[in-house]
């Protein structure tokens, strides 16, 4: 299915799509403080892959609000996303949520 662990994430180069699976633990909103957006709405989320792994991620405002009333905290997701090397740690931009995975 495509689905790449956290682990080897970590290794992928800046920009590089990857899918996903994993456990949102939290989310923060917060607002944007420049660019064109500025003031809009976003979302920092904590993600743990099924190794137990974790990495951040971020929804940028233009997603953000077709999501944040799913109530995405708690759940598991299959996404796709980019990875962006900030500061030298690699974290995780949405593109899009394929399922919230049942968690029955």
């Amino acid at each position: 299915n495509g689905v790449m662990s956290f682990k080897n994430i970590k290794k992928m180069a800046d920009k590089t799509p990857v899918r996903i699976e994993a456990l949102i633990e939290s989310v923060i909103q917060a607002k944007t403080k420049t660019g064109k957006n500025k003031g809009s709405s976003y979302a920092r989320c904590n993600l743990v892959d099924s190794n137990k792994d974790s990495i951040q991620m971020t929804i940028w405002s233009n997603v953000w609000k077709k999501l944040k009333e799913k109530g995405i905290e708690g759940k598991p997701i299959r996404a796709t996303c980019r990875v962006t090397i900030y500061k030298g740690m690699s974290t995780l931009v949405l593109d899009t949520i394929e399922q919230i995975l049942d968690t029955k």
